[in-house]
């Protein structure tokens, strides 16, 4: 088989450096500037696209752990097709050299701008590109089905969490969190079917994220209601202060009132309290399952729980 030397040479010996006919031609480097060659025109020769591209085939098979001369050669084996054929042989044969020689550069190497801080005016730019951009309704959908059924591992929720501890939220962006939640909407703003919830309720159940442990319940209550992480003198000292007191009108007039406006009078029907005696005895807290359904503790314990089987079991 012709070396590249022996084909330089030949064309050299029997054409010259320059073509002179009016035909296409292309500028070559007979040593490469990837191994030190000059743009001097000693180291220039005028070679036809198809010379060109042997050239370059002879360069990237003698000299394979050299990238550039594998992007040289495929480049023109992809893009210069009109002026010179490739035949299927050649072109896989050349995408096979390339991406072998790629995977291997590649493989553990770090990102050159790793550890290097974004200037403002870069994220500047990264925040606008993204605000503009609007995927369609097939990416949309592409992206659902690739996020659909995916189950994270352990330790890929205990980095995130790690990630995410301690981050501070803006004003604005909590009040965006705060709308979207509002009315079962998702995070675009739109309302969710009663479908799409049960769906939701559903799949929450299947991986064990629905229910409430102990350990969750015990850090709800010391950081949401401290009143409940008191010790049991306090409780019992504050239990024998308020045995026997009663409300004054005008307090029970404000509870109530108090109660009207944030949960309204919602009716309770017989799906309504089959649902919600469900999730009492499944160990979710009343207070939970009230806001969650509109409905304040006080109803809960007056008209439903009665109708338990094991009331003592229900979680304050």
């Amino acid at each position: 088989m012709e070396t590249y030397n022996q084909f330089i040479t030949n064309i050299l010996n029997t054409r010259g450096r320059v073509i002179t006919e009016n035909i296409y031609k292309e500028r070559h480097h007979i040593v490469p500037r990837a191994q030190g060659g000059s743009d001097s025109e000693e180291n220039l020769i005028d070679l036809t696209a198809k010379e060109h591209f042997i050239a370059h085939k002879l360069l990237a098979k003698e000299n394979p752990d050299i990238l550039c001369l594998q992007q040289a050669w495929a480049c023109m084996a992809f893009m210069g097709k009109d002026h010179h054929e490739v035949t299927p042989e050649e072109f896989a044969e050349c995408r096979e050299a390339q991406a072998k020689l790629s995977k291997i550069r590649n493989t553990g190497t770090i990102s050159p701008r790793r550890g290097i801080p974004l200037t403002e005016e870069h994220k500047e730019k990264i925040r606008t590109t993204c605000k503009l951009y609007k995927p369609t309704e097939e990416a949309k959908c592409k992206q659902s089905a690739a996020q659909m059924g995916r189950q994270v591992s352990e330790e890929t929720r205990k980095k995130l969490s790690l990630a995410n501890k301690g981050r501070k939220r803006s004003a604005e962006f909590r009040q965006k969190c705060s709308e979207c939640k509002k009315g079962n909407t998702n995070a675009q703003g739109h309302k969710l079917s009663q479908e799409s919830i049960d769906k939701i309720l559903e799949t929450k159940r299947k991986n064990g994220t629905y229910y409430w442990s102990e350990e969750r319940k015990q850090k709800y209550y010391e950081t949401e209601h401290p009143r409940w992480a008191l010790s049991e003198e306090t409780k019992q000292k504050m239990s024998a202060a308020n045995k026997g007191k009663e409300k004054s009108s005008t307090h029970k007039e404000s509870l109530a009132a108090a109660q009207q406006k944030r949960f309204g009078s919602i009716e309770i029907t017989e799906e309504l309290k089959m649902k919600i005696i469900l999730e009492l005895k499944q160990g979710i807290p009343i207070h939970t399952v009230g806001k969650r359904y509109g409905i304040s503790d006080h109803r809960i314990k007056k008209y439903i729980i009665p109708d338990m089987e094991e009331a003592q079991e229900v979680t304050e």
